[in-house]
């Protein structure tokens, strides 16, 4: 076999030959088909660039080889021969198919077998051109398949599908008509639809049936069609054409078709109910709209336009940004994320300008939510309340002027109880001043008689001891002579136990002369407190004034069992109304006794600081509850028992005190007693006494 492949080789080929060959490959070079020339005993003369490279092969190498070296199986073989001598026979092309491996591949295969005439007509070599098929064969057979499961599923489908030519002539219809418009498909094949479309849909089916034929997008019609039982239904097709490849021209029209008369008759009825909505919003005084999550405006009432003077086409769609002024903008787009982040209605008041100027509107705003339940848009319904904001505005100033007026009328009438008590209280100390002063007067007179009497007295006395003494040292001379009075004398002096008055005489006497001293200084702690001789504004020691108060509430402390104690330094002069700082001083310590227990310790400390005196009123009582302190200067404040106080003492010391430029403070923890801390300047300025103290 080699040896005879080698002798076809050298053989050379006639001139006629050679010419073909040369115009073959220039024919041939581009063509991706598998080209050979091969005589009648299949032995290949030629072969194109494809025909090689299909073998892996150079394309000498192929020359002078034959079918069956090429490891073709032995059927492909015979199919060839065949093919090849019936060509060679009857000078007549050839065209069929056959099965060819080459490298691992099997694919099939078109083969077209042409017959070379050479001089005389006579068949001298055949050319056999394979071309690949395989893909159309796949193709066709996809395709195929397609068509079946097409078939299968537009017969199984409860929409109506439809093959139609160009003109819309039926050329397939699915079963589903039967149950749609009552129609076999074989009465609608061949017929066109617009038989069986209402009039009045007629224009518009064929102005979209020319621009479905224009494009290549797919369309969805709605239009009414007439059953056979001659009902009028709705019908809903979506369409879509089919275009030659090469010419792009419409070869055929699809159509799926259904039933849409039960959502036509809803939407109609959500129509009618969407306008008597829009009647009724219309007809509203209130604004009503509907935003969606981004805030742009789906829905607005008439009385939106009117207002705003808007058209609501240009509304629908904007934005709050795009209508009103950002700063208004931004606070309602706030509130419209909030209804839609808290997923319920919030009310809000919300500023809004208008022509006039700005409008407060009470809006009241909820979610609308998809079926889902996720909120998908904001209603709202705002109402203008500018007019009665601007009268609860009003409303709200009368008010803050009637309360200042009534607030005025009473601290009016607190200054004038205060006054009153102040007065009342002025009165009762210059009376008391006025009783105590007359009362120390009338002391004064019988108390000087008697001490005088009691110094003569005591002077005379001394003589009239002298004298019962020298009776005494006479007794034995009386015996004698005068037994009868020595008698009565020793009676007497047993009666009125003469040695012991002899002896206590003179203590007796000293103890009248102290208590009267005693009384006399109380006299003058009265005279001195009640100052009705010092009522002007004048410069004095206050350390004595306090002396004589301690003095004289020192009987009541000691009546409560309270010990009272004085740590008083030398103190600058100050200027002042001595009076009223004693009543100060009498009032601090009064509170003080009554605030301690028995047992316990009252304690007066005075002492200069800079440009002033301080002075100290400490006790050892139950101290003040902090929750009341700021209180205990307040006029009528007490805290003691109904009917012991008036509430009065410590009010009337602070204006005492502050009349005076001074300061009157409080330390204290519960259960630690309390300190007063009177502050004093040296130099205030002239103030007017107890009647304007507060």
């Amino acid at each position: 076999m080699e040896f005879a492949r080698n002798q076809d080789r050298d053989r050379p080929m006639s001139s006629g030959h050679e010419w073909r060959t040369g115009t073959l490959d220039a024919v041939l070079a581009a063509t991706p088909d598998c080209v050979y020339l091969c005589d009648r005993a299949g032995t290949i003369l030629y072969v194109n660039v494809s025909g090689a490279e299909h073998w892996g092969l150079e394309r000498e190498e192929l020359l002078g080889m034959t079918w069956p070296e090429l490891g073709l199986p032995r059927a492909t073989i015979e199919t060839l021969r065949v093919q090849r001598e019936a060509v060679f026979d009857t000078g007549r092309s050839l065209v069929s198919e056959v099965e060819l491996t080459a490298q691992g591949v099997t694919n099939t295969w078109q083969t077209m077998l042409t017959p070379m005439q050479g001089e005389g007509g006579r068949v001298e070599v055949v050319v056999i051109a394979f071309r690949d098929i395989s893909q159309s064969k796949r193709a066709a057979l996809a395709l195929r398949e397609s068509e079946e499961k097409y078939r299968l599923l537009a017969e199984n489908s409860t929409d109506m599908i439809s093959r139609h030519e160009p003109d819309g002539t039926y050329l397939y219809v699915s079963p589903a008509c039967r149950t749609l418009v009552g129609y076999e498909p074989e009465e609608l094949i061949g017929r066109s639809p617009y038989d069986f479309v209402h009039p009045n849909d007629l224009f518009e089916l064929s102005t979209t049936h020319e621009r479905i034929l224009e494009s290549t997008e797919t369309f969805t019609i709605v239009f009414r069609a007439l059953r056979k039982d001659g009902r009028l239904i709705w019908f809903e097709s979506t369409v879509r054409t089919i275009r030659d490849p090469t010419t792009d021209e419409v070869v055929e029209i699809q159509c799926a078709s259904r039933d849409v008369s039960a959502r036509k008759e809803a939407e109609e009825a959500l129509r009618e109910s969407q306008e008597q909505l829009q009647a009724i919003l219309d007809n509203s005084t209130a604004v009503i709209y509907v935003k969606d999550s981004e805030g742009r405006y789906i829905l607005v009432n008439q009385w939106y336009e009117t207002l705003f003077k808007l058209p609501r086409d240009w509304i629908i769609g904007k934005t709050d940004h795009e209508i009103f002024p950002r700063e208004q903008a931004d606070v309602v787009r706030a509130n419209d994320r909030e209804v839609l982040c808290k997923g319920k209605p919030i009310a809000f008041e919300e500023v809004i300008p208008h022509d006039e100027g700005l409008h407060t509107y009470i809006s009241n705003k909820f979610p609308l939510r998809t079926s889902s339940g996720s909120p998908w848009a904001v209603g709202g319904i705002s109402s203008d309340i500018t007019d009665r904001k601007r009268t609860e505005e009003q409303l709200l100033r009368q008010n803050e002027l009637l309360l200042e007026a009534v607030r005025s009328e009473r601290q009016a009438h607190d200054a004038l109880k205060r006054a009153e008590s102040q007065l009342v209280h002025a009165e009762k100390l210059t009376a008391l001043g006025q009783l105590v002063a007359g009362v120390a007067h009338e002391i004064n007179n019988p108390l000087a008689f008697v001490t005088s009497d009691v110094s003569v007295l005591k002077r005379e006395v001394g003589h009239l001891r002298d004298l019962l003494t020298l009776c005494l040292e006479a007794s034995d001379t009386l015996a004698v002579h005068r037994p009868e009075l020595l008698a009565k004398i020793r009676e007497l002096s047993e009666r009125v136990d003469l040695p012991f008055m002899l002896e206590n005489l003179d203590g007796l006497l000293n103890r009248s002369s102290e208590g009267l001293r005693r009384i006399r200084q109380i006299v003058k702690d009265l005279r001195d407190f009640a100052r009705l001789d010092e009522r002007d504004f004048k410069d004095v020691n206050l350390n004595e004034g306090i002396a004589s108060t301690v003095n004289i509430i020192r009987g009541r402390a000691r009546t409560k069992g309270v010990e009272l104690t004085t740590d008083l330094t030398p103190l600058p002069t100050v200027a002042c109304y001595p009076g009223e700082l004693n009543q100060v001083l009498l009032n601090l310590l009064s509170n003080a006794i009554d605030a301690t227990d028995p047992g316990g310790r009252v304690t007066v400390r005075t002492h200069a600081v800079e440009n002033g005196v301080e002075i100290q009123v400490a006790d050892t009582g139950k101290g003040i509850d902090p929750v009341i302190r700021h209180k205990i200067f307040d006029p009528f404040f007490t805290t003691k028992p109904v009917g012991e106080g008036t509430g009065l003492g410590l009010s009337v010391s602070y204006g005492i005190v502050r009349s005076h430029g001074g300061t009157i403070d409080v330390e204290s923890e519960p259960g630690q007693g309390a300190t007063f801390i009177v502050r004093l300047p040296l130099k205030a300025a002239e103030v007017e006494p107890t009647t304007s103290i507060l």
